[in-house]
């Protein structure tokens, strides 16, 4: 009677345990109607401690895309909060698979990666993946850096860059990132931009440069601004705009 009894309860104990574990992981695994995880509340939050701690489980999807196509990554460029702490906890947290990834394929031919590591990089480098950890794109085809442009980010368009993200990808649209500053006037993206090198004589779906997409729409700084960018070489470029306050006096 006493082994039943303890039996029962470990019965009890188990189930309960059980319980807990699925309702875990039902709030772990939860997508909303707009197909938001939890991954992408954490961003949405720009809650940077829960986004750690979910990454940190290790059971989560990092490439999981919402309704728009957009992974927590994408969607974190698209919200263009002021700090960068989920999207440099993001960029970690996928540079972290990616070597991972790669050390199984060295691994099936090499036999110490890690004691090999400098001289096996020279050899297979690991963005050789076409540029993946960047290079995700959403339905429309663009990636961190279009929305970067789209939503008047500098900030993010100088860490995506300089972690190596692609400036002059052209989306389904025809539209590479410069495109949408010069079609929005989103001026400080775009010096971003062209501080980080992009192409501004690019074409678009419709063959027009920046100039010509901001001309069409009579954002005469913007014009201004890609006029200077042409006939100033970089560092004079920048030198010339560092107050944005000032751009108008320059055009």
């Amino acid at each position: 009677m006493i082994q039943s009894s303890e039996n029962f309860i470990d019965a009890k104990l188990n189930y309960g345990l059980c319980i807990k574990r699925i309702r875990y992981n039902f709030r772990l695994f939860y997508v909303d109607e707009n197909g938001l995880g939890v991954l992408h509340h954490a961003v949405a939050n720009n809650d940077a401690k829960m986004l750690q701690i979910l990454i940190d489980c290790g059971q989560l999807d990092l490439f999981e895309r919402n309704a728009a196509g957009q992974s927590p990554l994408l969607f974190a460029a698209r919200l263009a909060h002021p700090d960068l702490e989920c999207v440099s906890i993001l960029v970690k947290a996928i540079d972290d698979v990616r070597k991972r990834r790669h050390d199984d394929v060295l691994s099936e031919h090499f036999d110490d990666v890690e004691a090999n590591r400098r001289e096996l990089l020279k050899m297979l480098p690991l963005f050789d993946e076409a540029d993946a950890k960047y290079a995700l794109t959403d339905a429309l085809g663009r990636n961190v850096v279009h929305y970067a442009a789209l939503y008047n980010a500098p900030h993010l368009i100088s860490y995506f860059t300089a972690c190596g993200a692609n400036v002059n990808l052209i989306d389904l649209n025809g539209d590479a990132p410069i495109h949408l500053a010069a079609r929005d006037a989103n001026v400080e993206a775009l010096v971003a931009l062209i501080r980080n090198s992009c192409d501004i004589n690019i074409r678009d779906g419709s063959d027009r440069t920046a100039y010509e997409v901001a001309d069409s729409q009579g954002h005469t700084v913007v014009c201004g601004v890609l006029l200077i960018a042409k006939n100033s070489p970089g560092t004079e470029f920048m030198d010339r705009i560092k107050d944005f306050s000032a751009i108008s006096n320059l055009v």
